[in-house]
């Protein structure tokens, strides 16, 4: 089974409150894995843990998540995004939200 597809398997059956996730992964592309798994459990949110410092990509994970993660900045990051998902609050690794481009 493809990394995706065994995702919302799995968020199916175990019904986690948070779920880390990468965007790029086999046979089913990360955001559409959240976009499944939000309509089966809509409490459920999803944190994105990435290579990808796009904003414009991290505003559309922000759609079906709370949290957006440079894998770079995982360290010092991933247990801030993680924490207060559950609750609704947003995070993104501040080196991107604090770009040129930003988040608007």
């Amino acid at each position: 089974m493809a990394h995706g597809q065994a995702l919302v398997t799995a968020a199916s059956r175990l019904l986690p409150d948070v779920i880390v996730t990468d965007i790029s992964m086999p046979g089913m592309y990360g955001i559409e894995a959240a976009r499944q798994i939000t309509s089966l459990q809509p409490a459920s949110s999803g944190v994105f843990l990435v290579v990808h410092d796009d904003p414009a990509l991290a505003r559309l994970a922000l759609t079906l998540g709370s949290g957006y993660v440079l894998k770079a900045e995982a360290g010092e990051d991933l247990v801030d995004a993680v924490c207060p998902a559950p609750g609704g609050k947003r995070f993104v690794s501040p080196s991107l939200a604090c770009s040129r481009e930003g988040l608007r």
